[in-house]
């Protein structure tokens, strides 16, 4: 084992608490949980390399296609609940009911599945 010197340290106390409550959820001490940190840390990890700055610059695009994506399906799913509840209004219209009996039995017979389908949701 190696031999260890005693060094006086200022935390916060927010530092002081996490590193307490790691110590007793870990069961190894501070000291130790210190030690490790010191160990796992590389400062030079967190210098900005072109590499990371590629990887950066992927993961924004990432994200930039992730918002559209999400952005367009919110834009889908609101027209979808905006017919439904226009549906839904529509159903006490006797006219309104025989016109989507009408088009449940040209879909059924466009798309003999359909019936399938639809048992499959419920």
């Amino acid at each position: 084992m190696s031999a260890f010197t005693r060094k006086q340290l200022s935390l916060s106390l927010e530092n002081l608490s996490s590193l307490q409550k790691w110590s007793d959820l870990y069961g190894v001490s501070e000291s130790e949980l210190v030690r490790r940190a010191i160990q796992a840390y590389d400062p030079e990890e967190t210098r900005c390399s072109p590499i990371a700055e590629e990887q950066e610059r992927d993961v924004a695009a990432v994200l930039d296609c992730i918002t559209e994506a999400l952005r367009s399906a919110r834009e889908s799913v609101e027209r979808t609940n905006a017919r439904v509840n226009e549906t839904l209004m529509n159903l006490g219209d006797p006219a309104q009911r025989i016109a989507t009996a009408r088009e449940a039995r040209r879909e059924i017979v466009e798309n003999p599945g359909f019936l399938d389908e639809v048992a499959d949701l419920i």
